[in-house]
């Protein structure tokens, strides 16, 4: 009896291994039946890439944020700018239409980019130009979790770098920062960031160029654009601040600008900021609440084949223009004078000159070598801190705004300043006389009227304005809620503005 259940217990466990084996035998073959169909079989090396890329995805897409902004445009009854005045930027048209359109209710702004966790404090590198003029900052993370009211350290506007804190209760994801010098022409990158909302989105390419400059058009732009790196990587907007990381995982630079011809995404030239510039400028921004960039106050162009016939010169940067009392000036440079190195360091455009300048601090010391009549000069020059530095932080903007609480001569929202030569220099413009804006209280009959900063007041009234004091005079006998007539030119163009 014993010998049969034993045989029956044999054979039971027998069909089962029998079963599995089959099973097993038979998923094996399928998995190998589906290698065999396949219609192409990747070289080693691709498959290889493809999984690097996988891990850097890995690594790096958690540290990267999507940034929403809000700015909240006060409005009133009287005339304030159009709803559609970017229409008009850049054209003859954009300074007539600012002071025109009725607009009676206050405007929400909102706008999208992204950002990199940088260190498990929780500082976020991003663009000045994502984060500037900004009234609230709100992260999502690339899981969804949302952190409303982010702090804003700081931006500088010079460089289009701008710092977050963010403040959470657990660790934070961050990315590791790499060295930008190391990149070469050629290494394969890829671009991280939130293009038109969309979270978390990747692309990949290689470095196309290094220390590539910009063209500033119409002389507004956020930041230098000059020292950039160049990819072929796709970059759309929404994706500004993002990272462009290298295969080590690694981030080499933030994303910043794109060219596109007509205005839409893409077309596989993207510019970001190297790593170590932003990281520098970073440090400084948390340390001292603001960035100090070297000036040697020149104006200069690139030597053509013709510059350089007539000037008997093979390299280097023609001095167009010096700037009154800059450190160019005390020492004696003048236009027409060809910088060919600086501290021995050889000079091939102006970016080569920017990059040395705007990062000796005031009182360093430089040796410009020139050649003036053709024959060679060594100027030794002392660096100082460059005019007008666009550099907020949020000390500086609680300054700000303890200062407007106390200026006893603020008239209708307007903060201005006599124009001097710094002032001329800082602005860049050319006027003999006047005052020119510098600061307009958010939510005053000024900035209702489209004020902005920037205009040069040339009459209140009957009076002209030719300095501080014709500007008082003229507001003392305004008053503050009488209407005023005012003759004010902005960029190219005059027109009177009632406030």
């Amino acid at each position: 009896m014993k010998g049969k259940i034993h045989t029956k217990i044999f054979l039971v466990i027998s069909l089962i291994i029998l079963t599995g084996a089959v099973f097993y035998g038979g998923l094996m073959y399928g998995h190998v039946t589906a290698k065999e169909n396949r219609p192409l079989e990747p070289p080693a090396s691709l498959l290889s890439l493809e999984q690097s890329f996988k891990s850097v995805v890995k690594q790096v897409s958690p540290a990267v944020v999507n940034i929403n902004t809000e700015k909240v445009i006060k409005r009133g009854n009287n005339h304030a700018p159009m709803g559609d005045e970017d229409f008009f930027r850049g054209t003859p048209f954009e300074n007539f239409f600012k002071f025109s359109q009725p607009f009676d209710r206050d405007q929400k702004m909102t706008s999208l980019g992204s950002g990199v966790i940088i260190s498990p404090e929780g500082y976020v590198l991003t663009n000045a130009h994502v984060i500037m003029d900004a009234d609230k900052v709100n992260i999502t993370m690339n899981d969804g979790t949302q952190y409303n009211n982010v702090k804003l350290i700081g931006y500088d506007k010079a460089s289009d770098i701008g710092v977050l804190k963010m403040e959470a209760k657990k660790p934070l994801p961050y990315a590791v920062t790499g060295n930008s010098d190391e990149l070469e022409v050629g290494s394969w990158v890829l671009a991280i960031g939130n293009p038109y909302g969309f979270n978390s989105s990747v692309t990949a390419g290689i470095v196309s160029a290094k220390g590539r400059d910009l063209p500033v058009e119409h002389g507004n732009n956020y930041g230098d654009f000059s020292n950039l790196i160049q990819t072929d990587t796709a970059i759309n907007p929404g994706s500004s601040g993002g990272a462009l990381v290298n295969l080590y995982g690694e981030v080499v630079g933030i994303n910043t600008a794109i060219i596109s011809p007509n205005g839409g995404g893409s077309i596989g030239m993207g510019f970001s900021i190297p790593i170590n510039n932003a990281t520098s400028i970073m440090g400084q921004i948390i340390k001292h609440g603001k960035v100090i960039h070297g000036w040697l106050g020149i104006g200069m162009q690139k030597l053509t084949p013709e510059l350089a016939g007539k000037f008997g010169v093979d390299k280097g940067v023609i001095i167009s223009e010096i700037y009154r009392d800059s450190p160019a000036f005390k020492t004696g440079i003048k236009p027409g004078d060809i910088i060919v190195s600086i501290d021995k360091k050889e000079i091939t455009g102006p970016s080569d000159i920017q990059k040395i300048v705007s990062y000796k601090k005031p009182g360093d010391k430089i040796e410009v070598n020139i050649i003036r009549d053709k024959k060679p000069l060594d100027i030794n020059v002392t660096i100082e801190a460059r005019p007008g530095d666009n550099t907020v932080s949020s000390n500086s903007k609680k300054q700000q705004r303890d200062k407007d609480k106390t200026d006893a001569k603020r008239w209708k929202g307007l903060a201005v300043t006599e124009i001097t030569g710094e002032i001329s220099d800082r602005y860049g413009i050319s006027e003999e006389y006047g005052v020119i804006v510098e600061h307009v209280e958010q939510g005053s009959k000024a900035s209702i009227a489209g004020f902005r900063g920037g205009e040069i007041i040339k009459k209140i009234n009957d009076h002209v304005i030719k300095n501080y004091d014709d500007y008082n005079q003229a507001i003392k006998e305004s008053g503050e809620e009488n209407q005023s007539v005012l003759l004010v030119k902005s960029g190219q163009y005059s027109m009177f503005v009632v406030i």
